[in-house]
């Protein structure tokens, strides 16, 4: 699926490989596989374009949708990635006084910030991922596709690693070796 301006990837855009998360960012899923797809993707910016869509479950997770739009103002910043970063290596629950914390820490113009998340300014930006996921089949967190093909990772990373080794092996690319893609285990 290709990418539009205001989606967030990592990598070239040239890249043979594209890998997709619908993510949550209070899924303790999305948290487990996130050291994960940073060992996969390390030293692969070239090879793999790596997109983050928002797929939050407020009925689950009940601060996913604020966290999500407190994410997209912090893109508005330029920072997106640093408090994607921030939020899935955090300890503890997510809420509007941690989430203030992060876009502080991060330097974000705090006025803009709270006037986005008051005013709900990024909602219909989540709101777009959401029903791109949807339209997809996703149902949960996270939800992967490679080069368009959904990985099921209904019983752990495994295949979201596989999968990506497969990719980087059949472009004649060594894969990365570490050891946390083998030891994380990944059960629902």
């Amino acid at each position: 699926m290709p990418t539009s301006p205001e989606e967030h990837a990592k990598g070239s855009g040239d890249a043979p490989l594209v890998l997709e998360e619908y993510g949550d960012f209070e899924c303790p899923y999305c948290k487990h596989a996130y050291p994960v797809l940073r060992a996969l993707l390390d030293g692969h910016d070239r090879l793999v374009q790596f997109i983050y869509r928002h797929y939050p479950d407020p009925g689950t997770h009940p601060n996913s949708q604020m966290t999500a739009e407190a994410a997209e103002s912090a893109a508005a910043q330029g920072k997106f990635w640093q408090f994607h970063d921030l939020v899935y290596t955090r300890t503890g629950e997510l809420n509007g006084k941690v989430l203030v914390g992060f876009a502080q820490r991060l330097g974000l113009d705090l006025p803009r910030f709270n006037q986005d998340l008051e005013l709900r300014v990024h909602e219909a930006r989540v709101a777009q991922d959401i029903e791109t996921a949807l339209s997809r089949g996703v149902r949960g967190t996270p939800g992967f596709f490679l080069n368009g093909t959904r990985i099921d990772t209904s019983f752990g990373l495994r295949h979201l690693r596989d999968a990506v080794r497969a990719g980087l092996a059949n472009l004649n690319t060594p894969a990365p070796e570490r050891g946390v893609l083998a030891s994380v285990p990944y059960q629902r």
